[in-house]
């Protein structure tokens, strides 16, 4: 007898539910298993912590879609978590990617280099596989891994953006997109006529720099934009040309690598002004 599509989709929230109870009890003194919202919430603040301290995180991703639909659900997420989670580190985050059928797992604070670290993580979780899992079991697993920020503006995969690193995108309704066009004509149009307006200022701005200190007119430094994308943002110079030689260092109140003028610019904020050549483009 088929029954009523609301029935199915309840047995299958349901049978969704006993999974994460199976893995609450097998787990519950071990680590926490995010279930879909989390984790994609964990990714989320993840990717801004990124693009803030600029430390890299490695999300991999196992699709176990194959194992789930031919062999028991229950028997197959408790055997992939005793194989592959105790060799996890307490600090990474593991949960539902997506839809109960893909498994996602962010490893953050890297001690060794990027390439290495990667590496060491496919061939580890391959290897827990193999050493315990069946080899039919294997071949159906698919194991992907995304980078972010990309190195250089490539990610492993040879794609300028990878979606998987940012699954909130995908909710965007036709209501966000529309915000979001509106909020784009609005940054262009604002930041063209504050350009238009302040341009005798940064004439000004720019030949007092020239004229007190040696060296360029804009300070430029590579961040990290809307969706990952790395972007040169420009400001007015207001320290000595030399002043990051070392390395970049925060600048504090009476920091003695500001020229003259460079002081009263970031009083007034003054040294801000060219970003909005950055809106304009809009990286901002």
């Amino acid at each position: 007898m088929n029954l009523p599509e609301h029935i199915l989709r309840e047995k299958e929230s349901a049978r969704a539910g006993n999974l994460m109870k199976l893995m609450a009890r097998s787990y519950e003194n071990d680590h926490t298993f995010y279930d879909e919202t989390q984790f994609r919430h964990m990714l989320r603040v993840e990717r801004m912590r990124t693009e803030r301290t600029k430390n890299p995180f490695l999300l991999l991703l196992l699709d176990i879609s194959k194992l789930m639909d031919k062999y028991d659900q229950r028997e197959t997420l408790s055997s992939i978590m005793k194989v592959l989670f105790p060799s996890l580190r307490e600090i990474d985050v593991r949960g539902w990617y997506h839809n109960h059928r893909t498994i996602g797992i962010i490893f953050t604070e890297f001690a060794t280099q990027q390439d290495t670290f990667i590496d060491l993580i496919i061939h580890k979780t391959h290897d827990c596989f193999c050493k315990k899992l069946d080899p039919d079991w294997i071949d159906k697993i698919e194991i992907s891994c995304h980078l972010f920020p990309e190195v250089s503006g490539v990610s492993l995969n040879g794609e300028k953006f990878n979606i998987n690193l940012y699954p909130d995108l995908t909710k965007h309704g036709s209501g966000k997109n529309f915000s979001l066009a509106v909020k784009k004509v609005i940054d262009v149009l604002g930041s063209a006529f504050a350009i238009f307006l302040f341009s005798p200022l940064f004439l000004m701005i720019a030949a007092a720099i020239k004229a007190t200190s040696p060296g360029p007119v804009f300070f430029k430094q590579e961040r990290v934009g809307f969706n990952g994308k790395t972007f040169t943002m420009l400001k007015f110079r207001s320290m000595d040309i030399d002043a990051e030689t070392d390395r970049p260092v925060m600048s504090s109140a009476g920091d003695p690598r500001r020229t003259r003028l460079g002081v009263h610019m970031r009083r007034f904020g003054l040294d801000e002004l060219p970003q909005l050549f950055n809106v304009l483009h809009g990286d901002m």
